[in-house]
């Protein structure tokens, strides 16, 4: 069997040692029958890599245009080991081609790094140590709460926060979760700073989001609280955090991340006793960053296996809601991450922005139900791994035709098992026989009308899979 055809993609060669190193990059060409040549933007279009069929890559990812795509014809996957696509994403995307990226690696030590300032914090070990050297009086300092019954509030609910939340779990703290959208919020952002103890930050770096935390927050926080920042520092009033703590000697700041980033010579930042800095160490570096390489090779591997991908990256969908692991569909890969049994959770879809989703199916002896609303436009469906060949069928209101959609609704890939869909009252309804379905790809599903500003879909449990309504 032939192996497939691969290339590295980046700008700085020494990204790529740096992330993948010898021994990965050796079983890179074991496992592949990897270019030589490395990808830039310069040479992407010269005809070298016509033929290849997925890309590795990380941080320096060349922004390939569209018309650049065009001269990649097999290109399938990008394998990214790194966080954020969104610098690249995009044109890859709707050209159909996969995505992958080791984002929810790279959770993994920021999470590790809160949950050690967390705890480290309600001792008011920073403080404390600072202290301890200014004055050298070993007795008499302002030592924390400790861990016992303290609050501890996370900013935003994303895969750092889930995971500093099951870390918590392991200590005597009570924990509150602020989602970044205000309207699915149970605790105000205001409760929050009054009452914790530890308020650390992890909300998405988007621009509603910017300059939220502010002077009237830090200054109704507790005695000794302490504010974390490894989100992004142009969500924090750097002024307004400034002008508290110099008020309020007794809290405490511990900043990762700055805006800018350095911060500028002669800030405050760098002296103020109660701020401590650290130059963005918290995401994977050294040897944390090979963690991201495996993943993205193990993702590779379902890949040339014909298994779901975990880490697949859509163009601009926002979750909200709550996960319920008990339906029997696999995977939806949402807003940048792939979620496992995800259920009754809410997209937003912006009129005009597209989904692109992964959805898999067990075979099971049970059929499948996927209602999409309307004022949605499925755009294309593909098939794959099919444990026998059935015929298609599709139904639009009375009419069944075989093999594709009508225009109005978007085009249909010829596929093997048993496939409707039905036009209702309430939108689209998709029918698939799972007994025959491996696994099928929603590839892209369009909002033509918009609900206010977006397009809401509301998954729920149907019939052992998921029910998609507006």
């Amino acid at each position: 069997m032939s192996k497939i055809k691969a290339a590295i993609a980046c700008k700085n060669p020494d990204t790529i040692q740096y992330v993948y190193g010898t021994e990965r990059l050796e079983l890179l060409k074991g496992l592949t029958d990897l270019n030589p040549v490395m990808m830039t933007e310069k040479n992407a279009a010269d005809g070298s890599f016509a033929d290849t069929e997925v890309i590795f890559s990380s941080w320096g990812m060349p922004g390939l245009t569209g018309e650049q795509l065009e001269k990649l014809p097999a290109l399938k996957a990008v394998f990214y080991a790194a966080g954020t696509t969104d610098y690249f994403k995009g044109p890859f995307l709707k050209k159909g081609i996969l995505v992958s990226s080791a984002w929810k690696a790279n959770a993994i030590p920021v999470a590790e790094f809160t949950f050690a300032q967390i705890i480290l914090s309600l001792k008011n070990y920073f403080t404390v140590s600072a202290a301890v050297k200014a004055t050298k009086q070993w007795y008499g300092q302002n030592v924390g709460r400790g861990t016992y019954g303290a609050t501890v509030a996370l900013i935003g609910a994303g895969a750092i926060s889930k995971r500093v939340q099951e870390m918590l779990k392991s200590v005597d703290v009570n924990v509150i979760v602020i989602p970044s959208r205000a309207e699915n919020r149970t605790i105000s952002l205001e409760e929050a700073f009054r009452t914790a103890q530890i308020v650390s930050n992890h909300l998405p770096d988007r621009d509603d989001n910017v300059g939220v935390f502010h002077a009237g927050l830090f200054e109704s926080m507790p005695e000794n609280a302490v504010f974390i920042n490894t989100g992004r520092g142009r969500q924090v009033r750097e002024d307004d955090l400034i002008a508290v703590l110099k008020k309020r000697p007794d809290l405490s700041a511990l900043l990762d991340v700055t805006y800018p980033e350095p911060p500028v010579p002669g800030s405050e930042l760098y002296t103020m006793p109660n701020i401590h800095l650290s130059p963005h160490i918290a995401g994977s570096m050294n040897d944390e960053v090979k963690r991201m390489a495996d993943v993205e090779i193990e993702e590779f591997k379902r890949y040339r296996d014909g298994l779901p991908l975990e880490n697949l990256v859509l163009q601009r969908i926002v979750t909200v809601g709550s996960i319920d692991v008990h339906t029997t569909l696999d995977a939806l890969a949402i807003g940048g991450r792939s979620v496992p049994y995800l259920c009754n959770s809410t997209l937003l879809l912006g009129d005009g922005e597209e989904l692109v989703a992964l959805l898999t199916l067990d075979n099971q002896d049970i059929g499948h139900a996927l209602t999409i609303a309307s004022g949605l436009q499925i755009l294309r469906i593909e098939h794959s791994n099919t444990i026998n060949g059935e015929g298609v069928g599709v139904e639009v209101g009375s009419n069944v035709l075989d093999g594709c959609l009508p225009d109005t609704v978007g085009v249909l890939h010829q596929v093997n098992g048993s496939l409707h869909l039905k036009c209702a009252a309430s939108g689209l309804h998709l029918l698939y026989g799972a007994e025959t379905t491996r696994y099928l790809y929603l590839t892209s599903l369009r909002s033509t009308q918009a609900y206010g500003n977006c397009c809401t879909i509301n998954l729920r449990r149907y019939h052992g899979g998921c029910h998609l309504t507006k």
